[in-house]
């Protein structure tokens, strides 16, 4: 995984790191994340630090992991708020009003 090498090259370390999301082990400062957000661009990702746009991010990158699920799935909306903590209908008006 791209992202998992970069943490690693930069001596970063991660509680995990999945599809759209980092989990730092501990905080880092604000060269460190400099450092970080030039590698990431070089292979074509971007560090998010708005929250509306982590959310919209984290929104579809669970509608996609949704679709890909082989098994008996949950229908989306009770998936999402599972996924996100958060009411559907809430996670619904965001998307909408940002888009």
């Amino acid at each position: 995984m791209a992202v998992q090498k970069v943490m690693q090259v930069c001596g970063i370390s991660t509680i995990s790191v999945t599809i759209g999301e980092v989990t730092m082990a501990a905080p880092l400062s604000d060269e460190r994340l400099a450092e970080i957000q030039g590698h990431l661009q070089r292979l074509g990702f971007e560090l998010l630090s708005d929250p509306k746009k982590q959310m919209v991010e984290r929104i579809c990158t669970s509608v996609l992991e949704w679709v890909n699920m082989t098994n008996d799935r949950l229908r989306l909306s009770v998936y999402l708020q599972d996924r996100l903590a958060h009411e559907y209908s809430a996670l619904s008006k965001f998307f909408t009003a940002v888009l």
